[in-house]
């Protein structure tokens, strides 16, 4: 039986596509390397995703219960409504494909402002606590799980507008936070975040 060989490293891929992006000129040529490499990209990135959502049956006893308090930043305007979902209907992020309902927390209340003021011109803002109990999530930050289930940890943290923009290709965190059946929290400790936890 011919073993089965492991996706390459999206960082190594991505880095590629990126150097062809920035050696193309106007040329039918270079737009062709471009397109070519963005295919094999989107393959990649796919069949890695693939391989990780197999592999969550391998990590089932890895998820741990979690009962603490995260926090959550929002603009002023929105502080009557700090859990609402609407944002992530509208717009795409690192862990999530619009119309997909998600919630993103942080660990720490700096961090979460930090996460907030990245991506809103200078406003107020609100911060609030938010108390999550979980039974069973599973930390994507854990070595054990990564080698359980196969996932490329490296690649949560790649660029995805890019890959987005320029090829409408759904980044590999984006896949990766895709399970049906699900329940995720996106939970972060610094910015840029790595994610914290996925509920099996």
């Amino acid at each position: 039986m011919t073993k089965r060989r492991p996706p390459r490293p999206l960082e190594q891929l991505l880095a590629e596509l990126y150097a062809d992006i920035a050696k193309a000129g106007p040329s039918p040529l270079d737009a062709a390397v471009v397109t070519t490499a963005a295919a094999d990209a989107a393959a990649t990135i796919k069949s890695s995703a693939d391989l990780f959502h197999r592999g969550l049956t391998n990590a089932r006893d890895l998820g741990r219960p979690i009962d603490a308090v995260y926090f959550r930043a929002v603009a002023a305007v929105w502080q009557r409504t700090p859990l609402s979902i609407a944002g992530s209907r509208r717009t795409h992020g690192r862990y999530h494909r619009r119309p997909d309902p998600t919630l993103y927390l942080c660990e720490r209340p700096e961090a979460t402002l930090a996460e907030v003021r990245m991506f809103t011109l200078p406003r107020i803002t609100t911060t609030f606590p938010v108390v999550v109990k979980l039974r069973r999530v599973l930390d994507l930050t854990d070595p054990s799980v990564a080698a359980a289930t196969g996932l490329q940890a490296p690649a949560l943290l790649l660029p995805w507008e890019a890959l987005d923009d320029l090829f409408a290709i759904e980044a590999y965190s984006q896949l990766v936070a895709r399970w049906p059946g699900s329940v995720y929290l996106r939970a972060y400790s610094s910015s840029p975040p790595p994610p914290v936890g996925k509920k099996t």
